[in-house]
């Protein structure tokens, strides 16, 4: 019966925290997925979860992301994608290309100075890329102990406090003085040619606290269930194919087989037009973070290798110092330039306020175009990446 109790509090205490952060306007800033962690921290080091309860912990962890990942790419929409997000594709690109070059010189600094260096070569490929969602999938993908992946997001949280900061204020009046300004009369034709199709494509994608305030609503229920019986089938199908490769790789494999299918019956228009089957994947994700943040311990994080942030600072500092380099050659301009920074290193909910800080709302929906983007390739990106590492 105490394995039932707490079952249920791991799977509804990101409700919870969701009401409070819709609730309450300073909780709703620090965002769900933080105060997930941080109540996991509280609960798992301070004695208040039975030992008995660490097969239920381990249970949800395992289980929640492979369950997450088709509900957060079925929404895709691949094709339109393209014609949405137009130049900022090519910024895109040359935003994965500085990445690289930055994790690369940063591995050759501080990979090697860390346990297991090249799973954290692959974690932050993922949150670079897709965010958390990637950075969970990744960690999963990969089978990073929770401490390291708890230091990693630590990291990057607390460092992207102040690279936010930056991008809010000083970004834009820095960058103009390099690159090209905004062109605005282009936008303003696109959003006229794509109209309501635009605005959908951010509603679909929301994941604010206001968005899941309906998500067990009765009309969407029947497509929440339709979603998850095809989730249960992609999962199996994935885990049967897992099973053909070594043990050493099983994780991955599993996670980019999953990635893989939910790609592709994002195809089928019928799911794709399944309602809040995003919001009800990054539910899942939230399930994770709580769940694996009861599984850190304090000693262990504090002790962790200070070369973590160190390669965290590094990779999110010089990826965009070389992002506007080849902005500069590519002539790209300065808006573009930091609100695809902001889409990748940031995650797409900070695309519409750092939109508001550059006075130009039509960088929003190709910004938020880019971050999703980012969920349907970080995986591949982390996982082949890091065993590439590996190697090195």
């Amino acid at each position: 019966m105490e394995k039932v109790i707490w079952a249920i509090i791991f799977l509804v205490t990101p409700a919870l925290i969701l009401y409070l952060c819709y609730k309450v306007k300073i909780l709703g800033t620090i965002g769900p997925i933080i105060l997930s962690y941080a109540l996991g921290l509280i609960l798992g080091n301070f004695g208040l979860i039975p030992e008995s309860v660490r097969p239920v912990q381990n249970f949800i962890v395992e289980v929640s992301i492979p369950i997450a990942l088709p509900l957060l790419l079925f929404s895709l929409d691949v094709r339109k994608f393209f014609s949405i997000a137009g130049r900022t594709f090519l910024s895109l690109i040359l935003a994965l290309i500085a990445l690289l070059i930055a994790l690369f010189i940063g591995y050759q600094l501080f990979g090697h100075k860390i346990p297991e260096g090249w799973k954290v070569f692959g974690l932050l490929v993922g949150v670079y890329t897709g965010g958390t969602p990637n950075l969970a999938s990744i960690s999963t993908a990969l089978n990073v102990d929770p401490n390291t992946y708890i230091v990693v997001h630590s990291s990057d949280t607390f460092f992207g406090i102040f690279f936010l900061l930056y991008l809010l204020t000083l970004a834009q009046k820095h960058l103009l003085k390099i690159l090209p300004p905004f062109h605005f009369g282009k936008a303003i034709e696109r959003e006229n040619r794509l109209g309501e199709e635009a605005q959908q494509t951010a509603i679909k994608f929301d994941d604010s606290p206001e968005a899941y305030k309906d998500l067990l609503k009765k009309e969407n229920i029947r497509d929440l269930t339709i979603a998850l019986i095809i989730t249960i089938v992609i999962v199996g199908l994935s885990v049967a194919i897992g099973k053909l490769a070594s043990k050493d790789v099983f994780e991955a494999v599993v996670i980019l087989s999953i990635t893989s299918f939910a790609i592709g019956v994002s195809f089928v228009k019928r799911v794709r037009n399944l309602r809040k089957t995003f919001q009800a994947g990054m539910y899942f994700i939230l399930i994770f973070s709580f769940a694996v943040a009861t599984l850190g311990k304090f000693d262990k994080i504090i002790s962790s290798s200070p070369y973590i942030f160190y390669f965290v600072v590094w990779t999110v500092t010089m990826s965009f110092v070389f992002h506007v380099i080849l902005s500069k050659i590519f002539n790209v301009d300065a808006d573009t330039t930091i609100i695809v920074t902001t889409a990748l290193t940031m995650s797409p909910p900070f695309v519409p306020v750092v939109a508001q800080a550059l006075k130009n709302r039509y960088v929003i929906i190709s910004g938020l175009i880019i971050g999703i983007i980012g969920y349907a390739i970080g995986n591949y990106l982390g996982v082949f990446l890091a065993y590439y590492m590996k190697g090195f």
